[in-house]
């Protein structure tokens, strides 16, 4: 297969190499190497598939200040500290009602406990998979850069942000921007697909509709409505996906706001106004 002259690979590198983590891999120097080994096999999926002319690889410079300002809980971290003394005050709280024999509070107590724990070790894991991440997405950079890949990276500027100024640059070109986050479903256009790795579907112009059940246009808008838990970016309160897509095939923003909307949707439409800003 020859080289495709055309088309042009924008890859989300922060996203992708989370996406690339598998089970712990050691090197014979007991080195975590999992991440760079998904990398390089989801390269060579993608050269074998594509025969990209160029890639530009983005990658996270560190969380958006900007976005911060607007949002102060986006991407918020988390703090383990806090989040163990609530674990152990409960503790303290289930075996107080152990001692004193209040059996059906204590079950209570004892199931939510149950269930804190959970969110605990899983919370202590996903710390664990980010940390092995971190470690080796320098590897990742240096295998870039030693295969004549295109690394783009700035402090305090995210790869989404990245990919929309080469999108911007390059618009005349054809290119295919490789990722799973959904937030890029807005640089699509005529030019420009986006080829998702994990479930390796491509969205382009001409079936966004038939891939998502929404019309390009109003994307935005639906993800405004149902935030992104990934970012913590919360939507409208009490406004879940059916109700979103009940909304955008309805009605645009202009509409809601200029109360143009139908007598029965008048609830729906009260708690996006609430919410507008």
């Amino acid at each position: 297969m020859s080289v495709n002259r055309e088309k042009v690979c924008i890859l989300d590198g922060s996203n992708f190499v989370f996406r690339a983590s598998i089970l712990p891999y050691l090197n014979y120097q007991g080195e975590a190497t999992e991440i760079l080994y998904g990398f390089c096999k989801m390269l060579l999926n993608l050269q074998r598939n594509f025969r990209f002319s160029e890639y530009f690889v983005c990658w996270d410079g560190g969380v958006s200040n900007r976005r911060r300002q607007l949002l102060a809980s986006y991407k918020k971290k988390i703090d383990y500290e806090a989040e163990q003394e609530k674990l152990n005050r409960l503790a303290d709280i289930v075996d107080n009602l152990r001692k004193i024999g209040d059996e059906e509070f204590f079950k209570q107590k004892n199931e939510e406990l149950k269930k804190q724990q959970i969110r605990w070790n899983n919370l202590l894991e996903e710390k664990k998979k980010k940390e092995r991440i971190r470690k080796q997405i320098a590897d990742c950079k240096l295998l870039a850069s030693l295969l004549g890949l295109n690394n783009v990276c700035f402090d305090g500027i995210e790869a989404d942000d990245l990919m929309c100024v080469l999108c911007h640059l390059l618009k005349e070109k054809k290119k295919i921007i490789v990722s799973s986050d959904k937030d890029v479903y807005q640089l699509i256009d005529k030019n420009t697909e986006v080829y998702n790795p994990i479930t390796d579907e491509s969205l382009r112009e001409d079936n966004f509709y038939h891939v998502t059940g929404i019309e390009k246009e109003k994307f935005i808008l639906y993800r405004c409505l149902v935030g992104d838990n990934s970012d913590n970016i919360k939507g409208i309160m009490g406004i879940g996906e059916k109700r979103a897509m009940h909304i955008i095939k309805n009605y645009s923003f202009d509409d809601l706001h200029a109360g143009r909307y139908k007598l029965e949707d008048i609830k729906i439409v009260e708690k996006v106004l609430k919410e507008k800003e």
